[in-house]
């Protein structure tokens, strides 16, 4: 049988609120049970979200562990006759499975660091990729660690756990600790 979240326990897992769990909800990205006070997610929908999010990083993640990486563009046909620290906007886009305009946006925002330009062309540096990556896996670090857990429910169980996720609710809502 699967393993029932309320939607408090699912923030505290994605590292959100829980109107966005509510908003994954209602998209039926999650699935999920009413009881009579509360909804209830299947923790199988919420790994399912999860792992598929971060399936969308694989490929930057290879690339990332990739000592050569001139050889990792040849084995994926792109062109890189470029310094090995840094990448085009067409390379991050492919790493990352997006569209360039994304990357510029990106950039905008400071998400990933311009690196000096070269032949006019935005460069993005390998090192603000990487700290990018480490970005993401901090927002699914719980629930990675929730799901390779052996025994779910010994996790809800742990007081760290408990204090970490009412802290968080209370530092996101604005509540006082009196």
């Amino acid at each position: 049988m699967d393993e029932l979240l309320t939607t408090r326990q699912c923030a505290y897992l994605l590292n959100c609120t829980k109107r966005n769990i509510e908003m994954l909800i209602q998209k039926k990205k999650l699935k999920s049970v009413r009881s009579k006070k509360r909804i209830l997610v299947e923790s199988s929908s919420l790994k399912c979200v999860v792992f598929k999010e971060l399936n969308v990083y694989s490929r930057c993640y290879v690339f990332l562990r990739e000592s050569n990486k001139k050889e990792y563009w040849i084995r994926n046909r792109q062109d890189n006759d470029y310094p090995e620290d840094v990448l085009t906007v067409s390379q991050c886009a492919f790493l990352l499975r997006c569209s360039k305009q994304n990357i510029y946006g990106m950039l905008r925002k400071n998400i990933l660091i311009k690196a000096e330009a070269d032949r006019g062309k935005y460069m993005i540096t390998i090192q603000s990729l990487e700290d990018y990556m480490e970005q993401i896996y901090k927002k699914y670090e719980r629930a990675i660690q929730y799901f390779s857990c052996p025994d779910t429910y010994s996790y809800w169980l742990n007081s760290d756990i408990k204090e970490k996720m009412y802290e968080t609710e209370r530092n996101r809502t604005g509540e006082v600790n009196e």
